[in-house]
Parts: C-alpha cells; sequence; structure tokens
C-alpha cells in the first residue's frame, strides 16, 4: 500500500478553492467546495471529458455482461458521487438500483432519475435502513480512501449488507503496478517529490489516499470473509487501469 496525491480533478485545480494537505486526507469540507466549483464549471454531463465518459461507461457494460445476472438484481453502490455508472445502470434496464454517498453535494445529476427512498446520505452501513441487504454491492473507485485497517473493516461490513450467496464487486483506478522495476521508480519519484516539498520548491499536492498491489486487494476481501475471488483488468479503452475484483458473500 503507497500514498498518493492530486493536484486536479476534472480539470479543476486543486489549491484554486482549498489549501492542499500532503498529510491530511481530503475530507468532506474538502469535496463540499470541490463539488461546488464542479457544478460551477459543467452545467451537464455533455460536458465532460468524452474518455472519463468512455471509462465509466465501458467498467459498466461489462459488468452488466459479466456481473449482474438480472435487471432484477438488487444492487447497492456504495460512495456513488456524481452517479455516472449508476444512471447508465438504470439505462440498461436495472430497477433494483439505490445508491448512497456521504453528503449531498455531488447528487445533482443522479437524484432526478430514483426515487427518495433509493438515495441514502451518509456514512454506510449506519444511512442505510437496518434490515436492507443486496445480491450485489458495487464499490467503484472509494477503495483509495481507506487505510489497511479501514478497509477490511469496510468490507466486513459490506459483506454483512449481502443476501445468501449475494457478491461484492470492486473497480479500482488506482491499482498499483505489479512489475518490480516500475514499482521501485514509482517510489524513487515519490521520495524525490518528497523532497522538494521538504526544501518547498513544490508541493506534492492533495493527499488523495492509498494505492493497492492486487495482492492487497485480494488479502483484504479474504481477511473479510470473501469466498471465490474472481478478477480481471477491464480495457475501456482510455488511459485509465480499470481493475475489478468479485467477491461472494458465502
Amino acid at each position: 500500500m503507497r500514498r498518493i496525491y492530486q493536484t486536479t480533478w476534472h480539470g479543476i485545480p486543486f489549491d484554486s478553492f482549498a489549501n492542499l494537505s500532503s498529510t491530511v486526507l481530503a475530507d468532506t469540507q474538502f469535496f463540499h467546495a470541490f463539488y461546488r466549483v464542479f457544478f460551477e464549471k459543467y452545467k451537464h454531463s455533455d460536458e465532460l471529458n468524452p474518455d472519463w465518459v468512455r471509462l465509466k461507461l465501458e467498467t459498466i457494460r461489462r459488468l452488466h455482461d459479466k456481473i449482474f445476472p438480472s435487471k432484477k438484481t438488487r444492487i447497492l453502490s456504495i460512495g456513488c458521487g456524481l452517479g455516472f455508472q449508476e444512471k447508465a445502470l438504470l439505462g440498461l434496464g436495472y430497477s433494483e438500483l439505490e445508491v448512497t454517498e456521504v453528503s449531498e453535494h455531488p447528487l445533482k445529476w443522479i437524484r432526478p432519475h430514483l426515487a427518495e427512498d433509493r438515495i441514502h446520505v451518509g456514512l454506510f452501513p449506519s444511512c442505510l435502513p437496518a434490515d436492507r441487504c443486496y445480491d450485489s454491492i458495487l464499490l467503484a473507485g472509494i477503495d483509495v480512501f481507506f487505510d489497511e485497517t479501514q478497509w477490511v473493516e469496510f468490507l466486513r461490513e459490506v459483506r454483512a449488507r449481502l443476501n445468501r450467496m449475494g457478491n461484492c464487486t470492486m473497480i479500482s483506478w488506482t491499482l498499483e503496478h505489479e512489475d518490480p522495476l516500475l514499482r521501485s521508480m514509482t517510489k524513487m519519484k515519490a521520495r524525490a517529490r518528497q523532497a522538494l516539498e521538504t526544501l518547498h520548491i513544490s508541493h506534492r499536492g492533495q493527499f488523495w489516499g492509498y494505492t493497492r498491489t492486487r495482492q492487497e486487494y485480494h488479502a483484504a476481501f479474504l481477511q473479510a470473509g470473501f469466498t471465490n475471488l474472481t478478477d480481471e483488468t477491464i480495457d475501456t479503452g482510455t488511459q485509465w487501469l480499470t481493475y475489478r475484483l468479485t467477491g461472494s458473500e458465502g
């Protein structure tokens, strides 16, 4: 597991709305400020980077083909963000979809497409009705925000909300390099950036979370009690490496 840093997202420089921290993880206040600027910049999803849109749609098409067996599959997407992938699932005919997000701010585009009782705002799992479980739970891009201990505990909470023989699918866009040489080079670059920041020459950027290896992802799923793990990299035709890992409840 390695820390990663970021300076922009969707073409928005972080230092245009926040004081960057290389030690404190981006929090709810940070994302509140980000989405305020985001919706000032983008009035409609058609204005977004077409490669980013393709990334999301191709990922969902793969899950549609391989993971979700029925349009009646009861799906929960945790941390849906803008809800771009979730809107795509609705367009494909999945009628039993629910979403969670830690705050109201990013939900502007997805809210009109879901009934009020299908949108849960707050921290998982406390934001959900106590007795509600799902056939499939989707975690797309949220793994980055958890350290090792938090990630395993979170996955255990996810598993507890699955129906018998349900599954959890994680999508990560921050998979660590498998090649030892590339990983070594990445670590050297990280140390150099840290040194430049210490000397007040340049800032590494906002502490954005963690990247993991395939082995680390598998170990966390197994420690959380998931079985029958399957994984793959998905070719989305974009610059972003997309990694899928699915585990069963029992």
